[in-house]
C-alpha cells in the first residue's frame, strides 16, 4: 500500500469534535477505521483507502466541517 493513514477531524454543528484515523489493518491488506476519540477500533475492512473513503462520505453529510491530515508513519 503506498497510500499514507489519515488523521480525520469532523466536526459537528454543536462544534463537538472528534478524532478519526484511517490506517492499514495489522496484516497491512485492509483499511480500518480507528475512533481515537472514543478509542474504538471499527471492525469494518476496506480493500483500499478510497474504498473507505467513499463509506465515509456516506454520513459525512451530517457533520458541520471535515479536515483531513496525511500521517507520515515509517
Amino acid at each position: 500500500m503506498d497510500e499514507k493513514p489519515l488523521k480525520i477531524h469532523e466536526y459537528t454543528k454543536e462544534n463537538q469534535k472528534r478524532t478519526i484515523l484511517l490506517m492499514p489493518s495489522k496484516d497491512g491488506k485492509h483499511w480500518q477505521y480507528i475512533n481515537v476519540t472514543k478509542g474504538y477500533i471499527c471492525p469494518c475492512e476496506f480493500n483500499t483507502r478510497e474504498e473507505a473513503l467513499l463509506d465515509f462520505v456516506k454520513y459525512a453529510g451530517k457533520l458541520h466541517k471535515v479536515e483531513f491530515e496525511e500521517l507520515d508513519v515509517q
